[in-house]
């Protein structure tokens, strides 16, 4: 009797397919953490941002000159972020928390 094609041998193909479904559920994995690290490091960048407004805001509050606010917006507007001698830092919020109510 004479066989006309093999059969390729079944436990070689699902161990071909299970390494290739490991390397695929790896690159998945691996994209979702470099997202997630992306979004995290965004939401620093916007909290510290977020931060830096809220006191320079303050800061145009207190002045009473106009000619100084005027010359301390048209700073702000040139990207600029310029903090007078002796402004309280304060503590930074979560921007997303105290968008929801939560901080």
């Amino acid at each position: 009797m004479s066989v006309v094609g093999t059969l390729p041998d079944i436990p070689m193909v699902y161990a071909g397919l299970a390494k290739w479904m490991s390397c695929v559920l790896y690159l998945l994995l691996h994209t979702q953490y470099a997202q997630y690290r992306m979004s995290r490091e965004n939401m620093e960048l916007i909290n510290h941002k977020y931060h830096d407004l809220k006191h320079q805001i303050a800061v145009l509050r207190k002045e009473s000159d106009l000619d100084k606010r005027e010359a301390y917006l048209d700073e702000i507007e040139q990207g600029r972020l310029v903090f007078p001698a002796g402004a309280d830092a304060g503590r930074e919020k979560d921007v997303i928390g105290k968008a929801r109510g939560k901080v």
